[in-house]
């Protein structure tokens, strides 16, 4: 074994590392046996059950009202009638699951994916629901790690660390807790958030934008991460970055659109989602049992919902946000804050603002967290931030993590999740508006690149000063050979 790379693994492989991998495979046994025994709701409604009856039925369009009756009517068949005395031998699970879906009173399939939803999540339905619910459940736990060693990495967190949040996170972190239960696709979205992050991070800005292109067509709950990155990019007039992004959004939207007409069979697949929207929401605001968002938690403390007032907040925000983002765009060094800011922002935006968010929605604001989890250094050495937005996130972790143990929530029991979370989420977006506008401390291993002051838009590559230098496709081995 070379010497050098012996040397670098001995520093990688230290007594932490170990300590802390150990502890993220037991509690990811141990919260692994939670999670299999939960009915997964959300996972057998979208998308396993759609996706398997129109394999049998493939000419069925699953955004029209009386197919999803069909839809619902065959899954119930299926497990024998929903009858407990006929279930087939091996659907026990399926049974709970489809109890919980389709009742007597509402036996209609629930469909709010849009087609590119159904498009990658289709192949869920090739085997029996319980073997896709344990492939599922075990891409949710390594879409988590991924996401919170990508997220660390960022923040400047070393690998024990991040496995050390990943322990806890999935441990005690009530929203994760809830995701296990229902098995919905929040790990997932926060995977693709963290992966554009990075992507913007590391300046592959037409990549990140076809990311982001195609997690919003995924699930729109990611729109508003995506407007406040253009936002940013337009407050720093970041001009050719933006043009960037648009390119990537443009070819994300085109094979995420073909991708879906290609599933349902139909170019007007879009269309009819889009006409389902207004059932679909109205079927959502009827199911207020476990609604935790902040217009939920007004209308139970004042009578009204007060969403034009929500909506203002969130413009607000945004305004805040843009402004700190104009402030300190000459500084070239800002630009990995302003790309966090934008995107935690904008996962913690329709939280706030949405009139119905669901436990497992509040996965998102891992993101937000672990960004403002930096160490001291990565901030500019005379900014007080440095102290305080590691204490705001870490605060807001244990909030959504401790509650209502020993934190005395001022609201009956009822309202204990829905002020917690939403606490947390404001903490956290005043963090994210906050990190956009402080000084940011230059990387010791790469040199931002040189930014022109009339539209702060970077005018060189990258400058690598480490032994790793980037390579460039075009040049030949000898001609790197003389530049090195």
């Amino acid at each position: 074994m070379d010497d050098e790379l012996r040397h670098r693994l001995a520093r990688a492989l230290t007594p932490s590392l170990y300590v802390a991998l150990i502890a993220a495979v037991t509690t990811t046994l141990i919260t692994w046996r939670y999670g299999k025994d939960r009915s997964g709701l959300d996972f057998y409604q979208q998308p396993w059950a759609v996706t398997f009856v129109l394999r049998h039925a493939p000419e069925a369009n699953p955004w029209d009202e009386s197919a999803r009756e069909r839809m619902g009517r065959r899954l119930l068949d299926d497990v024998g009638g929903g009858s407990k005395a006929l279930i087939p031998k091996g659907k026990e699970r399926q049974y709970r699951a489809a109890m919980a879906a389709h009742p007597p009173e509402r036996q209609k399939v629930a469909v709010a994916g849009t087609p590119f939803f159904f498009a990658v999540m289709s192949p869920w339905s090739l085997t029996s629901f319980d073997t896709a619910g344990r492939a599922y459940l075990a891409l949710l736990f390594a879409s988590l790690a991924a996401s919170l060693l990508l997220l660390g990495r960022l923040a400047g967190l070393g690998v024990p660390a991040s496995l050390v949040l990943y322990a806890v996170v999935i441990a005690c972190f009530e929203p994760f807790r809830s995701e296990l239960r229902v098995w919905n696709v929040n790990c997932l979205l926060l995977a693709i958030a963290a992966w554009a992050l990075w992507q913007l991070d590391r300046g592959r800005i037409v990549g990140a934008g076809a990311t982001l292109a195609c997690g919003v067509l995924f699930k729109p709950t990611l729109g508003a991460t995506a407007v406040t990155v253009v936002i940013a990019m337009v407050a720093a007039r970041r001009w050719r970055s933006l043009a960037q992004l648009a390119t990537g959004a443009a070819i994300g939207s085109i094979a995420a659109f073909l991708l879906g007409c290609y599933w349902a069979g139909r170019w007007d697949a879009w269309s009819s989602f889009l006409q389902s929207l207004g059932q679909l929401s109205n079927d959502a605001y009827a199911m207020a049992g476990g609604n935790v968002s902040v217009g939920r938690w007004l209308l139970e403390r004042t009578g009204s919902a007060q969403t034009g007032f929500l909506s203002f907040m969130g413009v607000l925000l945004v305004a805040f946000f843009a402004r700190a983002v104009a402030r300190s765009r000459l500084d070239s060094a800002n630009f990995n804050h302003h790309h966090a800011a934008a995107v935690g922002l904008g996962a913690i935006l329709p939280l706030l603002t949405a009139p119905l968010a669901w436990l497992h929605y509040y996965v998102l604001l891992l993101l937000p967290a672990v960004l403002l989890l930096r160490p001291p250094a990565a901030f500019g050495s005379r900014s007080g931030a440095a102290l305080v937005l590691p204490a705001l996130g870490a605060v807001s972790l244990l909030i959504c993590c401790a509650w209502p143990v020993w934190i005395p929530i001022p609201v009956e029991a009822a309202l204990a999740k829905p002020f917690t979370v939403n606490v947390a989420a404001a903490l956290l977006a005043v963090g994210m508006v906050t990190l956009a506008g402080v000084p940011a401390a230059a990387r010791s291993a790469t040199t931002l690149p040189a930014t022109d002051a009339s539209n702060a838009e970077p005018t060189g590559a990258r400058t690598v000063t480490s032994s790793r230098r980037r390579r460039d496709p075009s040049l030949s081995r000898a001609q790197r050979a003389r530049r090195a």
